[in-house]
């Protein structure tokens, strides 16, 4: 039975990242985005009480 997931047309699916890393990866670019976002709000905020 190991052999038919080693199959050529199944190795296709080894090149794909799961599903579950994908959404880790889209959850990483949002909380990163968002993280960037409040960094250059702090410095704005820094620099008006300056």
């Amino acid at each position: 039975m190991e052999r038919r997931n080693l199959h050529p047309k199944n190795l296709d699916m080894f090149d794909q990242p799961s599903l579950e890393l994908q959404f880790d990866g889209a959850v990483y670019a949002m909380l990163n985005k968002e993280i960037a976002e409040k960094t250059r709000e702090l410095h704005r905020l820094v620099n008006l009480q300056d």
